[in-house]
C-alpha cells in the first residue's frame, strides 16, 4: 500500500493511499499520537469504534469504511478518499458563496443523515447513535451529495446519556455538553444548526477569536452560548 499527503490535526493523522494494487485512491486514518501507553490504547479503542458504527451499510451519507488493519500493532482504517477541494471548511475558508439551491439542498441532505444515525437500532437496546462533533470540517459535498466523516466522537447511546466530557469544537458543541448534563439527539442539532448558520451566511454562529485576534476561551462561548439560548 503506498501512502502520500499526510494531514495532521489533534485527533488522528489521515494519509492519501492507493488500494488494490494501487487501482483505487483511498484515505487512510490512524489514531493521534499517543505519548503513553494509556493514550496509545485510548486513541486505538476511538478508532475501532469509529470503524464499527461507520461500516453499517444502512447508514447513507457517511464516508464508507473499507478495511480496518493492524500494522506494527497500530490500527489503520482505510476509508473510501474524499477530495479536499470538496471540504465544506475549505470552500468556506476560500470564501465562496453558496447558492440558495446548494444551501437547501445540504441542509436537507445532513438532517436525512442525522435522522437516519439517530433513529437506527443497535442491538437490544434499542440505541441511537450521536455524531457529537457535527461542523464544516468534517463535511465534504461534491455538488451533489454529502458526506459526514469523523465518528471518532460518536457514542452509540440509549436516548439520552451523560456527557463524561465537553470534548467537541467550540462554537459548534452544545451548551450542555460544556456543563455535563444529559446529552441527547438535540446536541447534534445544535451543532448541526451551527454548521447550517455558517454556510448560509458564510459566518461563524460564535466568534472564536476576539477583536483584537486573541484566541477566545471555551467559557467565554459558552456563556454567549447560553445566554442566546436564554434570550430564546
Amino acid at each position: 500500500m503506498e501512502t502520500s499527503e499526510a494531514e495532521s490535526s489533534s485527533n488522528s493523522t489521515v494519509m492519501k493511499g492507493w488500494w488494490k494494487m494501487g487501482e483505487m485512491p483511498v484515505a487512510i486514518k490512524t489514531a493521534p499520537a499517543a505519548i503513553t501507553e494509556e493514550s496509545f490504547k485510548e486513541g486505538q479503542k476511538y478508532l475501532r469504534s469509529e470503524a464499527q458504527i461507520t461500516a453499517r451499510e444502512d447508514y447513507f451519507g457517511i464516508v464508507k469504511v473499507l478495511d480496518l488493519v493492524k500494522h506494527n500493532d497500530e490500527l489503520l482504517m482505510i476509508m473510501e478518499y474524499l477530495k479536499k477541494e470538496d471540504n465544506l471548511r475549505e470552500r468556506l475558508s476560500s470564501g465562496q458563496k453558496f447558492k440558495r439551491k446548494d444551501i437547501l439542498r445540504m441542509s436537507t441532505q445532513l438532517c436525512s443523515i442525522l435522522s437516519n444515525l439517530q433513529s437506527k437500532e443497535i442491538g437490544q437496546n434499542q440505541a441511537a447513535v450521536l455524531h457529537r462533533d457535527i461542523k464544516p470540517d468534517n463535511i465534504f459535498d461534491n455538488g451533489e451529495f454529502i458526506k459526514v466523516i469523523d465518528l471518532g466522537e460518536a457514542n452509540i447511546t440509549l436516548k439520552t446519556t451523560e456527557s463524561v466530557d465537553s470534548r467537541g469544537t467550540p462554537g459548534y458543541v452544545a451548551p450542555e455538553r460544556y456543563m455535563k448534563k444529559e446529552e441527547t439527539p438535540a446536541s447534534d442539532i445544535y451543532s448541526l444548526g451551527a454548521t447550517i448558520y455558517e454556510f448560509s451566511t458564510g459566518k461563524r454562529l460564535f466568534d472564536l477569536v476576539h477583536k483584537d485576534g486573541r484566541q477566545r476561551e471555551d467559557l467565554d462561548i459558552m456563556r454567549e452560548q447560553m445566554l442566546a439560548k436564554k434570550m430564546n
